[in-house]
């Protein structure tokens, strides 16, 4: 996937316009997400969801020109905070206290 791509398919998932159920499937296919049983499936999309929402204020507050940077979705956008944070833990990033919960 080259960058246009994935300009285009960021900007898809965080187009509001766009129904969530469509970005959920998109963001599953293109991350190649795959959930046990549709329980966890639910709670992921759920967990998705929230992190669209939050990514959409930012960039709604970098449109604005009160925050310095634009922010996307990636593969980690099904990810709790502190799901992520552990992940980031495990693979060599900070430590506890260098790695800031998100802000709401």
């Amino acid at each position: 996937m080259d960058i246009s791509d994935t300009d285009r398919i960021n900007a898809e998932l965080i187009d509001e316009s766009v129904p969530i159920e469509e970005r959920w499937q998109t963001f599953k296919q293109v991350f190649k997400k795959k959930y046990p049983d549709p329980a966890e499936d639910a709670e992921r999309r759920s967990v998705f969801n929230h992190n669209v929402e939050q990514i959409n204020k930012h960039n709604r507050a970098f449109e604005n020109g009160e925050v310095s940077f634009s922010q996307g979705v990636n593969q980690f956008a099904d990810l709790r905070a502190t799901e992520f944070k552990a992940y980031v833990r495990k693979h060599g990033g900070k430590n506890d206290r260098q790695v800031d919960e998100p802000s709401s």
